[in-house]
């Protein structure tokens, strides 16, 4: 589609901008913008050409059936290709042993190493996936810095005379709806770390229907929230709403708030049971949000693949952009 809007829109362009003779006609045609248009046109520079995105199942492939697709791609005058391992989408069963070819494995550099060396061979570019599949995380261990963290609450409606002498701990139970296929619920386990607690004087309360299941909404009074996370420590508060003074009001309830701060323990792709390594273990979101989880990706690549220097150098000589769900950044 985007192919023959290009060729006509080149077409009017020819039509209207030229006044030399059309192509097959007599005349001259050596100052016509045929004449320096068309061979680029017809020729483009590899950088220009198409690119094609290359699942490929996972390392248990076979090299020769890589470097035949490669080979093809050439023939049909491609640019390049994006080289992108499927690992099963992502979700089980899976069906191969990803502690032998999982991403990052000896395995898995031996598939890259033969598919740079025929990318070298037939002068094309090469992207690749920062990690498998849709590329969101790296095999890691899991709860280490640079996974995708959340965050997450907690909250008690008190009476206004009464005291509170514990915080609310953290709801466990999301309403999360994931695109299904396409993206991993978060895994409830672990500690949670407390970032802050407040408290406001309840101006209203409603249940709400609709939706999967019944909320309820609260309605905080303007002016009333009290940052208490100085005196919230290791779970506990000791704690009584103040005498507010004002009538009408000193009767009114109060909600007392704690934001935590969790890993979401996110999965980008989902391994075998029981694998025997972590790299094996399919692989773990990372944090989209901070420098170290880029961190997490760049030393993964650089302890596990581009340790071999052979590949370092094949990716700086044809590599063009790695891809990091959902960007695209030059190699």
């Amino acid at each position: 589609m985007h192919l023959r809007w290009v060729l006509f829109l080149f077409q009017e362009v020819v039509l209207v901008t030229s006044s030399e003779p059309p192509p097959g006609s007599s005349g001259d045609r050596g100052n016509s913008p045929l004449a320096t248009v068309l061979p680029s046109f017809q020729t483009p520079p590899i950088s220009s050409r198409p690119k094609f995105r290359y699942w490929f199942p996972d390392a248990s492939i076979s090299h020769s059936t890589v470097q035949s697709d490669i080979a093809a791609l050439s023939e049909v005058s491609a640019g390049g290709l994006q080289f992108l391992g499927f690992y099963n989408q992502g979700f089980p069963p899976v069906s191969t042993n990803w502690s032998t070819y999982g991403f990052g494995t000896p395995a898995f550099k031996e598939l890259l190493r033969a598919a740079l060396k025929t990318t070298v061979e037939h002068k094309l570019l090469f992207d690749i996936a920062v990690g498998p599949n849709t590329a969101a995380g790296v095999p890691a261990v899991p709860r280490t810095e640079g996974l995708a963290m959340e965050l997450v609450y907690g909250a008690r409606v008190i009476n206004a005379s009464q005291g509170i002498r514990s915080l609310p701990p953290p709801v466990l139970d999301f309403n999360h709806q994931p695109l299904n296929g396409w993206v991993h619920e978060p895994e409830n386990w672990g500690p949670s770390e407390l970032i802050a607690a407040v408290a406001a004087q309840v101006a209203a309360r409603s249940r709400r229907s609709g939706g999967s299941r019944p909320t309820e909404e609260v309605v905080l009074g303007k002016g009333s929230i009290l940052d208490i996370t100085t005196i919230a420590q290791n779970a506990t508060l000791d704690w009584k709403p103040p005498i507010t003074g004002q009538q009408g009001q000193a009767s009114l309830p109060w909600v007392v708030l704690a934001f935590y701060q969790r890993f979401s323990n996110e999965r980008s792709c989902v391994s075998v049971s029981q694998p025997s390594s972590w790299v094996g273990n399919g692989s773990w979101m990372v944090d989209h949000f901070s420098a170290s989880g880029a961190r997490k990706m760049t030393d993964f690549w650089d302890q596990h693949i581009l340790n071999d220097g052979e590949i370092d150098r094949l990716l700086r000589q044809v590599g063009s952009y790695c891809r990091c769900h959902p960007q695209d950044f030059p190699y």
